[in-house]
């Protein structure tokens, strides 16, 4: 007797699935007992998978079958870092990546349908070809903020209504990247375990691509590199602050005032032609020489995540939610949401924010 073929399969529901459990093709196969070929053929949508395939891909693959039958995915907005790291990165963690990125924002997709979001900072963006410095002081008008140093570069995000979401990656050259997708908030996706100061560059370097790239390419990582220095620290504000002869310690005392680090005020102070090249290359290896490429003193605490968290909480505490419905309002198992999100309270959740795979 032949099966009913699964309705709706969606093929790139099972590529997203199996990239996300950092499969091959091969190792699915060998676990779900078919050829490789036979996945292969799913994923390409040349072979619909009978139901009992579908429950054993699910399995294997630890998702609801209805995963499967969510509709197609989006592409990756912020392209150029996926560009930047393909030379340096596995290209299974690369996947792995995306593929949590991808689904992260389709779980935040749905429960923001039952959730209400109201920004309150606006989210400016600035036409095609305006300087990095320029944009940054709209930005930096549009948000009210004062002279000196931004107090709280997470929070401000999420009051113009953008998703940050922590990540654990196997890629150890990922920083951040932005996510956009039809019905959804901007979404910046950091590394979990930055340094607080590195944390704030790197958000402030996403924003600058969502206020002045309507599609980011190559070239415009310098440019979200020159509105993050300049969102953070207005260049007559650096001058000041760094004065005419700085030296590293007493750049450890300006770090802490301005949530920045030493090696973004090195380079901050070569670019405004306070040190020379020369001056500065010194520098740079005298913080090698000190251990401060990867730890440096005085780590600026990380800012909490607080927006996602609170949709979260609201589906749990508000519409009450049990932990088996947002499963399955989230087509994932039970215990994959447990330990993606955890199972706690609102005032936890504000205070750890989300627990990634």
């Amino acid at each position: 007797m032949t099966m009913v073929p699964f309705v709706d399969f969606n093929a790139q529901m099972l590529q997203l699935a199996r990239s996300r459990a950092h499969l091959t093709q091969s190792e699915l196969a060998a676990l779900v007992d078919v050829p490789q070929g036979v996945v292969s053929r799913f994923e390409n949508a040349v072979l619909v998978p009978t139901p009992e395939q579908v429950e054993r891909l699910a399995d294997a693959l630890r998702v609801q079958p209805s995963f499967f039958q969510r509709p197609r995915t989006e592409e990756f907005w912020a392209a150029p870092v996926m560009y930047r790291l393909q030379r340096k990165a596995k290209a299974a963690d690369l996947q792995q990546l995306v593929a949590t990125m991808q689904t992260h924002a389709m779980h935040l997709r749905e429960m923001q349908r039952s959730v209400d979001i109201e920004p309150t900072l606006p989210l400016p963006e600035v036409s095609e070809g305006t300087a990095p410095e320029e944009a940054a002081a709209i930005v930096r008008e549009a948000w009210l903020l004062r002279p000196g140093p931004v107090p709280n570069v997470t929070m401000r995000l999420e009051a113009a209504g953008v998703f940050v979401v922590e990540l654990a990656s196997a890629v150890a050259q990922f920083d951040g990247a932005v996510y956009r997708a039809p019905g959804l908030p901007a979404c910046i996706f950091v590394k979990a375990d930055q340094p607080g100061d590195r944390r704030r560059f790197t958000l402030a370097h996403e924003l600058g691509h969502l206020v002045m790239h309507s599609r980011p390419d190559l070239e415009s990582h310098d440019d979200a590199n020159t509105f993050a220095s300049e969102w953070l620290m207005p260049a007559v504000e650096a001058r000041r602050a760094i004065g005419p002869r700085p030296d590293l310690f007493r750049l450890l005392d300006v770090k802490r005032k301005w949530g920045v680090s030493v090696q973004f005020l090195v380079m901050r102070a070569a670019a405004l032609g306070l040190i020379t090249p020369r001056q500065k290359t010194s520098m740079f290896q005298r913080i090698n020489a000190l251990g401060w490429r990867t730890r440096e003193p005085h780590p600026s605490p990380l800012e909490p995540v607080s927006l996602a968290p609170r949709v979260l909480s609201s589906m749990r505490d508000e519409l009450d939610y049990t932990d088996d419905e947002l499963a399955t309002a989230l087509h994932e198992l039970p215990e994959t949401v447990r330990v993606m999100y955890g199972s706690a309270t609102a005032d936890a959740l504000h205070r750890n924010g989300l627990k990634i795979l």
